[in-house]
């Protein structure tokens, strides 16, 4: 997925999480990756989601929701690594 010129992968996976009452369950979650490039070389961020957590359900618009948003919180910071990246290169 592209956006707002950063690349996003999401890859199924099973992420553990603490319910209200403390106890840790296993839900079915993505990892989210963040790339400078459409080749996905050079990562700038990685982060998970858990459905029923920080995804509401587990449609594949609630997850792109949730990357976008993620994304949209972390904008200025993956512009600097991004920025750095190319001026290293």
């Amino acid at each position: 997925m592209l956006y707002h010129g950063f690349y996003v992968r999401m890859t199924p996976c099973h992420l553990k999480r603490l319910k209200d009452d403390g106890n840790e369950v296993v839900c079915k979650g993505y990892w989210f990756e963040v790339f400078t490039d459409d080749k996905m070389l050079f990562p700038l961020d990685v982060f998970g989601g858990a459905v029923g957590f920080e995804i509401l359900n587990d449609s594949e618009e609630e997850r792109i929701q949730y990357a976008k948003d993620v994304v949209d919180a972390e904008e200025k910071q993956y512009q600097k690594l991004a920025d750095e990246i190319i001026a290293s290169g």
